[in-house]
């Protein structure tokens, strides 16, 4: 089994990323860096990934990605110590900070609101959603223990609406301080750097069943 990702997808999916970078801000009276992790899902036919949208836009109509480095930056700049400790966690590289859905701040908890909240008010929406993408800065695309278990519950809640599988993409990145430098340019520099560089880049695909055993698929780019 083979997962077909679209080379149009990489380059959309980077432009999320691009937004989704603080490059500059103060932490803890430090010059820092916070990434967030972007989540798209993904429309899937026969493996072919033909359609995507990042989950923000899914769920708030008016949402665009040019936005994110704002409520960023705007969450960070209004929370305090104690929250920053409980949501940034250690440093991914000198510096610089991974931001996960959360409690405390922006973009809270987005794939458990989806879940529970959005998608029940809002069925149709089922039909767009067979497989989720997501970034992992630190060059590793293996699935962590928290993204099993949200795949797991997440096929799960799926396959009431049908779903006879989804699909978990990874798409992972090191060195993270030379794409936040390029980040610090334009999005046409970052996301160009980007592509260019797909092999350095680690996909990482797996495929989960409602109620079957998960397995890992390989992964083609088109």
């Amino acid at each position: 089994m083979v997962l077909i990702v679209p080379r149009a997808f990489l380059k959309d999916f980077f432009e999320y990323v691009f937004h989704s970078i603080l490059p500059d801000c103060t932490l803890w009276g430090k010059k820092s860096s916070v990434i967030l992790e972007p989540i798209c899902f993904l429309k899937i036919d026969g493996l072919n990934i033909v359609d995507w949208k990042l989950i923000d836009e899914l769920m708030e109509r008016s949402f665009v990605a040019t936005e994110i480095r704002t409520r960023l930056e705007e969450a960070i700049s209004h929370a305090n110590g104690s929250e920053l400790e409980q949501v940034l966690g250690p440093p991914i590289a000198r510096d610089i900070f991974e931001l996960d859905d959360n409690p405390f701040l922006y973009p809270g908890q987005r794939l458990a609101e989806f879940i529970s909240e959005f998608l029940p008010r809002n069925p149709g929406v089922s039909r767009f959603v067979d497989g989720i993408c997501h970034f992992h800065p630190t060059g590793d695309a293996s699935l962590s223990g928290a993204n099993f278990c949200a795949m797991r519950r997440f096929v799960s809640v799926m396959g009431s609406y049908e779903k006879k599988y989804v699909v978990a993409l990874t798409i992972a990145k090191g060195n993270p301080s030379k794409y936040i430098e390029k980040s610090r340019t334009s999005k046409s520099e970052f996301v160009g750097y980007m592509m260019r560089n797909l092999r350095h880049t680690s996909l990482n695909a797996r495929i989960f069943y409602p109620g079957k055993e998960d397995k890992d698929i390989d992964v083609s780019i088109t």
